[in-house]
């Protein structure tokens, strides 16, 4: 009997580090399972979070080109309207400088035209008048001098507004522009002037030759009067 207890002891002996060694392998399975699973979770969780990310960059991205866009289009809208504004001062400008100018000139021919006038009338009364056509011709040559100038200051205008209307219009290049026709300006002003000069010269000889005329007429009629006064 005592044999018996004893065999039964030894065998649950043996038995015991198999039934805890399998239940130990199977423990370490299901671990490897778990970790498996929670490595395959946190992937996916980086994943999502990179996937958000890129997409979040992706619309910040759009965002500057579009604002980029807005803002180069806002200051293309403000270029054109300025660039508008400049255009129209030009023109109102070369408008009103060409109405001032060709007044100024009309005048001077219209006074060439009298003293022209004069100078025929005085030549029918045997005065003297043939210094005074030599000035009348330099006169005329100025005012046809005059008259180019301004007609330069239309092609310098257009120029200027031409260029206002370009695409890649700066500050320096209007500023460049406008300076030439300034110059332009101010010689046409010069041209004006001396034109008005010449044919003052032509009047100032017209005096002397009427005042010269008049004289030897008066001496004349004189010196018949005094003889006719002594014949008598």
């Amino acid at each position: 009997m005592i044999k018996k207890i004893t065999f039964l002891v030894f065998m649950a002996l043996l038995v015991s580090p198999v039934l805890t060694f399998g239940e130990t392998s199977t423990s370490t399975d299901d671990n490897q399972e778990q970790n498996e699973i929670r490595k395959q979770e946190m992937e996916q969780k980086r994943e999502t979070i990179k996937d958000g990310i890129e997409a979040q960059r992706e619309n910040l991205k759009q965002e500057v080109e579009q604002k980029k866009e807005e803002v180069k289009n806002t200051i293309e809208e403000r270029r054109q309207n300025v660039v508008g504004k400049i255009k129209e001062q030009v023109d109102k400008f070369f408008k009103n400088t060409q109405e001032r100018f060709g007044a100024a000139l009309n005048r001077l021919v219209k006074l060439a035209d009298r003293i022209d006038s004069r100078i025929t009338k005085m030549e029918a009364e045997k005065i003297d008048v043939a210094k005074a056509k030599e000035l009348m011709t330099v006169a005329r040559a100025k005012i046809e001098i005059a008259k180019t100038s301004i007609s330069l200051i239309g092609i310098s205008t257009s120029t200027a507004s031409t260029t206002v209307s370009a695409a890649s219009t700066t500050v320096q290049t209007i500023k460049k522009d406008f300076e030439a026709l300034k110059k332009q300006i101010e010689k046409v002003k010069e041209d004006i002037k001396k034109a008005h000069e010449a044919l003052v010269n032509v009047v100032e000889n017209l005096k002397r030759g009427q005042n010269k005329f008049e004289k030897e007429h008066a001496s004349a009629t004189s010196t018949a009067t005094t003889t006719n006064k002594i014949e008598d």
